[in-house]
């Protein structure tokens, strides 16, 4: 499920409303916004969980962890 964080303030006699996206993985809004994701599928991945991923050990405890929650995103 893609998955936003919602930020809504009033000003102006109006209201706006602020998305940012959650990293599916970390589940943290990125300090760059919007800019500091990837959308793979459903799922937005930051860039620090990226990174993470691409540098895993295959069989590491932190491998066996990151791949769980991305196959959470693909059910």
């Amino acid at each position: 499920m893609n998955e936003m964080q919602i930020k809504t303030w009033f000003g102006d006699n109006r209201q706006s409303a602020l998305i940012l996206p959650l990293c599916n993985i970390c589940g943290q809004v990125p300090s760059e916004g919007i800019r500091g994701v990837i959308k793979v599928g459903k799922a937005w991945i930051c860039r620090e969980c990226e990174q993470e991923i691409a540098t895993l050990e295959v069989g590491s405890s932190q491998y066996g962890l990151i791949m769980n929650k991305i196959k959470k995103v693909w059910k």
